[in-house]
């Protein structure tokens, strides 16, 4: 049975959870017992969105002695009191609008009957007061604190609701305990130095201002994780003071005490050799691809999901089949063969590069890849569209299913693009293939304006991984704003919180892109829970647990910095940036982007971008910077231009 303080399930003990917040309720099975011992702990559970993951917890700790359990981002929303199965009861509090965050506590069957009230200031701060004794009580305070990245309004604001909590309600014990965000270690480990523009002056630390900074510190105290104590500090006389004064006047001008630019060399469009290099690895196998599309039945070319080499008489073969170990990702992830159609598809926006098409089997591939496509298709006469039966969508939770959106998204991409490659070589193809991706079966609910992951997805049903979300970006599916909105929304509270790592990138990427910058920063700051030290390794799980060194993972971390917040977007017509400053940063500068032959490098911060061409090849396409509808500037060598605001588009020169 689940009571919510707020309905009709404790009627005398109400609270509202509004703007006000929450004033409480009383616990309807408490008695007045007493306690000897009590093994208090607190976890950041990360999610307990779905009885799944209730299952987990519950489980995992039946391997420990406890008694209360304090809990950080248990993501669910509302505020509820609720007696589990196992007799246990739950209480949480969260956000009204989001599956974000969010505290509560877990009480031990044997122990509930002690607790005689639970009460909340927010989604950050709750408290639970403890009946020890018949005279004694215990408040317990359980907070979440918000990360580096949030304004340090906000996380003075949650220390208020806790000095709020501990002058209210008087106990004889009082805990205050939770995730604080801390970060641990020395400075350099985490805060890198970037210089500050040549032009900000940085006025010097005083040796009077060291001193009497000195004079207000503890001796016996040592404030730095040198452990050096401030008794040396004060007695070594001006030869100390003034090398800390020197030493703080560094950090001001290194900007140690808080970075101040963000220097991106960008890797996707930087190296067009090593894009080149990817995307020839499948040409090269291409044969090998149509001889295992032969083996399963198939047309055109078909990629296996993992492939390997092999040892045959001291020579090194390609397997030409799968060799993935999970039998359904083997028979059923297909998108691979529509996800590698993008790839060439992007790269060939980036560059024009017709010599791959014809003498490295580009335009080879991908028709190929269109065949398999059009051999995979099944015309459906009800739905009047071309459907595809028995796949595996990037949420490798659900197979096989038809229909799966993400999967038919990418396919119309592969049955297109043989139009543009043919474009480029001067060549006219049969309008076979585009007559399937015009009329391709994509999956919308027109009543909840959203995109379901495949056919007979229920709602509310936990999926993997990012999915549906991949429409926006990166395959920039065109759909209205408002349906953008409500995919992210949706498949934010419904996807799987211990999932792989690139999914809160690409859950950022699109937050950053409609505008929600707050949103975006709390989602990108889960992509450092994947980062394992000392090599700044990603595993595949926050975990981590999975794949280790997981460059998927990475790529998302990657992309979320280049796609998010500098906004990067290649499209057919031209490269658009839109930047959003990351916190605490006040410029993003990009060096060395290539596009169509020609080398730039692009920075700028909310209100102003400049863009300089510095370098072109011979036979490099002429760029206009789009400043307006009707203004084209033409871009040269040498001569960068200053562009008000933070948006621009790049294309080729109109003649």
């Amino acid at each position: 049975m689940a009571l919510s303080p707020s309905s009709s399930g404790l009627p005398s003990y109400g609270s509202g959870c509004g703007k006000e917040g929450a004033e409480g309720a009383k616990n309807l099975w408490a008695r007045t017992g007493s306690l000897k011992d009590v093994t208090i702990c607190t976890y950041n559970v990360r999610s307990l969105l779905g009885e799944d993951r209730l299952y987990e917890l519950e489980k995992e700790l039946g391997n420990v002695i406890w008694d209360i359990v304090g809990l950080c981002e248990v993501r669910r929303r509302g505020e509820h009191l609720q007696q589990l199965k196992s007799g246990y009861l739950l209480y949480t509090r969260g956000k009204e609008e989001s599956s974000i965050g969010g505290v509560g506590f877990l009480i031990h069957k044997t122990i509930a009957s002690n607790v005689i009230s639970y009460k909340s200031t927010s989604d950050r701060v709750s408290q639970i007061i403890l009946k020890i004794s018949k005279k004694q009580t215990m408040k317990i305070i359980q907070v979440y604190l918000p990360t580096s990245s949030h304004a340090d309004e906000e996380v003075d604001m949650v220390y208020e609701e806790i000095a709020k909590l501990l002058d209210e309600d008087k106990a004889n014990f009082t805990i205050v305990m939770g995730d604080f965000n801390a970060k641990v270690g020395k400075v350099h480990v985490d805060a890198p130095i970037i210089a500050l523009d040549a032009d900000e002056d940085i006025t010097p630390v005083g040796v009077d201002e060291v001193a009497k900074a000195l004079q207000e510190m503890k001796r016996g105290k040592a404030p730095g994780s040198d452990e050096v104590l401030v008794d040396v500090l004060k007695d070594g006389g001006d030869v100390i003071l003034e090398q800390l004064a020197k030493l703080f006047t560094l950090c001001l001008g290194s900007c140690i005490l808080g970075p101040r630019n963000l220097d991106v060399s960008t890797n996707a469009d930087t190296y067009p050799e090593l894009a080149q290099a990817m995307i020839k690895s499948r040409t090269m196998h291409l044969q090998a691809a149509k001889e295992y599309a032969v083996q399963t039945g198939e047309k055109g070319a078909r990629f296996p999901w993992e492939m390997a080499y092999y040892r045959y008489n001291f020579f090194f073969h390609f397997a030409g089949f799968d060799v993935c170990p999970a039998p359904k990702p083997a028979e059923y992830e297909i998108h691979l063969n529509g996800d590698i159609s993008f790839a060439v598809q992007q790269y060939l926006y980036a560059t024009n590069d017709t010599n791959f098409l014809t003498n490295d089997k580009g335009y080879e591939l991908v028709q190929e890849l269109a065949n398999y496509w059009a051999g995979r298709v099944t015309y459906d006469d009800y739905k009047e569209a071309y459907t595809i039966l028995d796949v595996m969508p990037p949420d490798e939770d659900h197979a096989p299913v038809d229909n799966s959106v993400y999967t038919n998204a990418v396919a119309q991409i592969a049955l297109r693009l043989p139009y543009y490659a043919a474009s480029l070589l001067d060549q006219k193809l049969p309008d076979t293939w585009s007559k399937i991706a015009d009329n391709m079966h994509i999956m919308y609910d027109q009543e909840n304006d959203y995109h379901p992951e495949f056919e007979g997805y229920e709602r509310g049903t936990i999926v993997k991984q990012a999915d549906v979300i991949l429409l926006g970006y990166p395959i920039m599916y065109e759909m209205d704003q408002s349906t953008r909105v409500n995919d992210l929304r949706y498949y934010e509270t419904y996807t799987e919180h211990t999932g792989p790592a690139m999914t809160w990138g690409m859950f950022a990427v699109g937050w950053l892109e409609l505008g929600d910058k707050q949103r975006a920063e709390d989602l990108f700051s889960e992509s450092f829970l994947n980062i394992r030290e000392p090599f700044k390794i990603w595993t595949e799980t926050a975990q981590g647990t999975g794949a280790v060194n997981f460059i998927t993972g990475m790529g998302g971390f990657l992309q979320a910095v280049l796609m998010g917040y500098g906004g990067l977007r290649l499209r057919q017509d031209g490269i658009t940036m839109k930047i959003t400053l990351p916190q605490d940063c006040l410029k993003l500068s990009f060096t060395g982007i290539n596009y169509l032959g020609n080398s730039l490098d692009i920075s700028g911060n909310s209100t102003a971008m400049i863009v300089e061409l510095t370098e072109r090849l011979e036979d490099a396409v002429d760029l206009d910077l789009k400043v307006s509808n009707y203004t084209f500037l033409r871009l040269s060598i040498g001569e960068p231009i200053l562009v008000s605001g933070a948006s621009i588009k790049i294309m080729p020169h109109r003649r």
